[in-house]
């Protein structure tokens, strides 16, 4: 027993939680690594079974650090998070979106509170480039990918006597593992006053011999409000339930240990895991794990009248960056991530992708997922669609971009001065032209009238 009935922990235990443990938080302060490493949240008594999922919070904090000058107060316009998505195991790794797609229902309701934008590409160079040209903005930076821990490496701990420190998998730009180390993430994020860091990785919470050798505890250690870790490897099920309420939790404006718990019970609630024998039941609510070392609320909840109607809910389509589109199925575009990945990684190398394949395989289908993708999240400032199946023209493509950026004011200018404007607005603006059907233009199938000479083609082509 840890407490057992006759020490003065145990009446203590009794008298704090003498008004429910609904009102109880539980703090594990330490800078000793074994402390911290243990499973805290397996707390268990007779009375009330675990506690971990009925108390108000549980956390774990460095004793020997004071608490950090307060972080000036962030934009409360919107909750701005930067999710790093990292796969560089490819059709090996884990689904691109399992983490996203959950995330993005999750944020969808509060989605005019919420600015989520994905890191492209996910490597530690363009990481530290946005947030340094964004200082003060992110209240969350997000990292869906792996975690290990390196017993061999010698980082900022190795002064103290100890090794090892645990280390973050990004992605080169091509495609290609990137490892960092807990002291190179904690020193560029806390330079740019990210306040909170959920790392969907395993094994990000594990411990070495020296408190600085963790993600999360070097990260608390130089200032971080709050960090979200897993302790072991994580059920792609589990984090998904616990992301989902996570999220819809801050946004109502409730602090981060609060947060945690709730989506702890969440987890718990929705314990049946995918396996080879069917869904089984499976214990892993206490997989993850918050540092922190204050109370810390990174959004106020938005204030809402139940009596009125907002404008914004009824303008989503008219400002969406979606133009031309063909009309969604049902249940929207469902799978393909690898492909989508894919096509990711392709237009890091070039400006133009040929997708080709048999006619029914999916071509539009998969384009247009690919673009609604980015549009969800800030992966482009437009995508157009324009279908060449019953032709199409020059003139046409240039009047669907123009009429899109600006509006019907765009006519009235001469077919120079419009090609010029898109071209320029198109060098100046990170933008997605999908080319349905194209092979017409170039006279396919065999025998049909090219829609663009052989001199059109190459002028617009080549010289633009």
């Amino acid at each position: 027993m840890v407490f057992p009935r006759t020490t003065k922990a145990w009446d203590f235990f009794c008298e704090a939680t003498r008004e429910g443990l609904d009102k109880c938080e539980i703090n594990i302060s330490s800078d000793d690594p074994t402390v911290l490493n243990l499973p805290w949240e397996l707390l268990y008594t007779p009375d009330y079974q675990f506690l971990a999922p009925s108390v108000a919070g549980m956390y774990r904090s460095l004793s020997g650090y004071a608490v950090r000058a307060p972080m000036e107060q962030l934009s409360q316009d919107k909750l701005n998070i930067l999710l790093v998505i990292s796969r560089p195991y490819g059709e090996k790794d884990v689904a691109l979106k399992t983490i996203a797609r959950p995330l993005l229902e999750a944020l969808k309701p509060i989605k005019k509170h919420v600015s989520l934008k994905v890191l492209r590409p996910p490597s530690f160079e363009e990481f530290e480039r946005e947030l340094n040209t964004h200082k003060g903005f992110y209240h969350i930076v997000h990292f869906d990918g792996h975690g290990n821990f390196d017993k061999n490496s010698v980082g900022f701990q190795y002064s103290y006597g100890s090794k090892g420190q645990g280390v973050l998998v990004f992605e080169n730009t091509n495609g290609s593992p990137q490892i960092i180390t807990a002291a190179q993430i904690a020193q560029s994020l806390n330079d740019c006053r990210v306040p909170i860091f959920v790392l969907n990785a395993c094994k990000s919470a594990q411990e070495g011999e020296g408190s600085f050798s963790s993600v999360a505890t070097r990260l608390v250690s130089l200032g971080a409000k709050g960090v979200v870790a897993m302790s072991y490897n994580v059920q792609v099920q589990a984090a998904k339930h616990f992301i989902e309420r996570f999220y819809q939790q801050l946004v109502l404006g409730t602090d981060i240990s609060t947060a945690v718990a709730s989506a702890r019970r969440q987890v718990l609630n929705q314990r049946l895991r995918p396996s080879p024998k069917g869904d089984l039941p499976l214990a892993d609510w206490m997989v993850p794990v918050l540092y922190q070392q204050e109370t810390y609320r990174p959004f106020s909840q938005p204030s809402t009248t139940s009596d009125t109607l907002d404008i914004d809910d009824f303008l989503e389509e008219a400002n969406s960056k979606l133009v031309g589109f063909p009309e969604q199925g049902r249940y929207g575009f469902i799978g393909r991530d690898y492909d989508i990945l894919r096509l990711e990684r392709a237009f890091r190398q070039n400006n133009i992708v040929l997708l080709q394949g048999m006619g029914g395989v999916g071509k539009t289908e998969l384009t247009a997922g690919f673009a609604q993708w980015l549009e969800e999240t800030q992966g482009r400032e437009h995508l157009f669609f324009i279908s060449f199946e019953s032709g199409a023209s020059l003139s046409r493509v240039v009047n669907e971009v123009g009429r899109a950026v600006w509006g019907d004011k765009f006519s009235q200018y001469s077919a120079e001065q419009q090609q010029k404007a898109v071209l320029n607005y198109l060098k100046q603006k990170p933008c997605l032209l999908i080319w349905d059907n194209f092979e017409p233009v170039a006279g396919f199938p065999e025998g049909n009238e090219p829609l663009l000479n052989a001199d059109e083609r190459d002028d617009w082509f080549f010289r633009n």
